[in-house]
C-alpha cells in the first residue's frame, strides 16, 4: 500500500471523494485488500486534510450500486447473440470496452463476417473470409480458420443446401443421455428397450 500513498495524497489534494479514490485504486489493482485500502485512505485524509472517514460497509454498498461487473462470458454472449437478446448492461459499456480492449473489436468483426457467410446461399464469401483471416495474429482465430480450411467442402455444402442433420444429431444426443443415466444398471438389450420406449416405438406398459 505504501506505493499508492503519494497517489492517494494527490487525489485528496485535488478534492476527490474518498469512495471514488478507493474504487479507482481497486480498479487499477484488484489484489488490493479492501480493509487495508480503506485504512490508509482514512489515515491520510484525517491526518492531512481533516476529511471524514469512510467505513468498509458504506464503501462496499457504494461500489455495488455505482459500478457494473462484466465477465468474459457476458462479452462472448453479447458477441454471439441476436440484437433483441443482447445484455443491456454490456451494451451500456460496449464502446468503452472496445476502446479499452481492441481485441473485442477484432472479434466482433470476425464473428459478424462469419455469420454473414453462413447466411448466404452461394457459399462464395467463405473463401474470402479464410483468405482475410488465415494470417491473423490471434492464435484462436488462426486455429479456427485452419479447421474451416480442412472441412471447407462440407461447410460449403452445408451453406448451399437446406437439408439439415439437426434431427439426427438431436436423436443421438438423447440416446447418449439415456446411456449415461443408465450406466451400470442395465445391459444392451434393456438399454435398447428403454431407448425405444422413450422414442415411443412401443407401449411402455409392456415393460416389466
Amino acid at each position: 500500500m505504501d506505493k499508492y500513498a503519494n497517489l492517494i495524497y494527490k487525489m485528496l489534494q485535488d478534492e476527490f471523494n474518498i469512495s471514488d479514490i478507493c474504487k479507482y485504486l481497486r480498479h487499477i489493482d484488484r489484489k488490493l485488500d479492501l480493509r487495508e485500502l480503506i485504512k490508509i485512505v482514512n489515515k491520510i485524509s484525517t491526518r492531512y486534510f481533516n476529511c471524514n472517514s469512510v467505513n468498509k460497509k458504506s464503501f462496499k454498498h457504494s461500489l455495488i450500486k455505482q459500478s457494473d461487473r462484466i465477465t468474459r462470458n457476458e462479452i462472448l454472449k453479447y458477441l454471439t447473440t441476436i440484437h433483441k437478446k443482447k445484455s443491456r448492461k454490456v451494451r451500456r459499456h460496449w464502446s468503452l470496452l472496445k476502446k479499452e480492449y481492441p481485441v473485442i473489436k477484432v472479434l466482433e468483426k470476425f464473428y459478424r463476417y462469419f455469420h454473414n457467410c453462413l447466411n448466404e446461399t452461394t457459399a462464395t464469401q467463405i473463401d474470402k473470409y479464410i483468405d482475410e483471416y488465415k494470417n491473423n495474429n490471434l492464435p484462436l482465430i488462426k486455429q479456427f480458420i485452419k479447421g474451416l480450411s480442412r472441412d471447407l467442402m462440407a461447410i460449403k455444402e452445408g451453406i448451399k443446401t437446406k437439408i439439415s442433420s439437426g434431427f439426427v444429431e438431436g436423436g443421438i444426443n438423447k440416446i447418449k443421455l439415456i446411456k449415461r443415466l443408465s450406466y451400470g444398471r442395465m445391459k444392451l438389450p434393456r438399454l435398447k428397450q428403454k431407448i425405444l420406449t422413450i422414442a415411443k416405438f412401443f407401449n411402455t406398459n409392456t415393460l416389466v
